[in-house]
């Protein structure tokens, strides 16, 4: 498998087929793959992506290169879907492949637009419109509800997804498999994160579930805005982690990463508010205690462990946020629910 890992490398790679490039810029934001915008001679562009059998931005995390087969195939049986994604409040959709080597692991797809932005980098700049705070939080929310009902009626996508066990397990491990090295609690608190950590791993690992992007986070969530910063599209990208499992793991994830703009960035708790109130209408977090408990857990976990490695703010900062994780393990795993009601659903509401 040659090794594109460079522009120079992809350049010369895709001069040898109908994607010759006039330019290549490198994007950035992903963990896993390396990323490029390309633009052609006739000045169109597309993105390519190149999945390597480590991930880009950690090189001593081995992971599966096949994941890309798994993204590939969901993204175009996606495709199916996307009339569905496009009634949701804000119009979304699977980019579509364009091409893709397999023996190369090189993905080619097409451009959400030069001038798309993740839903993190779009926030964090302060740029989103208080108005459209809850339809974003909600339109992600429907969106897995629209491809869970999806995956019921088309089989293709459910074997891919059922067959793609390296991502079930890289879910089970990615943050639970952590604690152990994250934690500095009270012997008592400990072994209660730890046994938290191994009945998630548990959970995930046996669960059945249903169909799950795997990786449903603010920088899988690509916009497209008007000239005044209005957000008219979304489109969901990096489906490498796509699989059978709970709905709790994919909530909890994007909770976190919701929450991490809130808490570094000043960003609305509505935000979160708006993407969990479809599963928790009353504003009560008790209202379906499976669901709750593990959400909450693997939140907490996410918050936890990832800031180890991708660092938002000051070490005290960050200390904090792993602290904040922590408790919210804790209460989740003991079922501490007055905590967690207040958390999520404070009396006097979070701005």
């Amino acid at each position: 498998m040659p090794n594109i890992t460079t522009a120079e490398a992809l350049s010369e790679y895709l001069s040898n087929t109908p994607y010759a490039p006039r330019d290549i810029t490198v994007l950035n934001g992903g963990h896993a793959n390396i990323t490029w915008r390309v633009t052609l001679p006739d000045n169109s562009t597309l993105i390519v992506k190149h999945a390597q059998s480590y991930a880009a931005a950690f090189p001593s995390m081995v992971i599966d290169v096949n994941r890309m087969d798994a993204e590939v195939a969901s993204m175009r049986a996606l495709q199916r879907a996307n009339k569905e994604f496009q009634q949701l409040p804000i119009p979304t959709l699977i980019p579509k492949i364009i091409e893709y080597y397999q023996d190369e692991h090189l993905m080619l797809v097409e451009d959400f637009g030069e001038k798309c932005c993740t839903l993190k980098g779009f926030i964090s700049e302060g740029r989103i419109h208080s108005d459209q705070v809850e339809v974003v939080g909600r339109t992600l929310s429907l969106f897995l509800e629209k491809l869970y009902q999806s995956a019921k009626s088309d089989e293709s996508l459910q074997k891919i997804a059922r067959d793609h066990l390296w991502a079930k397990d890289s879910s089970a491990h990615r943050e639970h498999g952590q604690l152990n090295d994250v934690t500095t609690n009270s012997p008592e608190e400990k072994q209660d994160l730890l046994a938290a950590g191994k009945y998630m791993i548990e959970r995930i690992g046996k669960d059945a579930g249903q169909l799950v992007m795997g990786d449903f986070w603010t920088g899988n969530i690509l916009l497209r805005t008007s000239d005044d910063d209005r957000i008219v599209g979304l489109a969901v990208v990096d489906w490498e982690m796509i699989h059978y499992g709970p709905l709790s793991v994919e909530l909890g994830q994007m909770c976190a990463e919701m929450f991490l703009l809130h808490h570094f960035k000043g960003a609305s708790f509505n935000l979160l508010h708006s993407f969990l109130n479809p599963h928790f209408p009353s504003g009560n977090i008790s209202d379906n205690q499976q669901l709750a408990r593990e959400m909450i857990i693997q939140m907490g976990a996410h918050l936890s462990v990832w800031p180890r490695y991708v660092p938002w703010g000051t070490e005290e900062q960050m200390e904090q946020c792993k602290k904040i994780g922590l408790n919210l393990i804790l209460w989740g795993w003991r079922e501490e629910w007055k905590q967690v009601q207040e958390f999520f659903f404070p009396q006097s509401n979070r701005s």
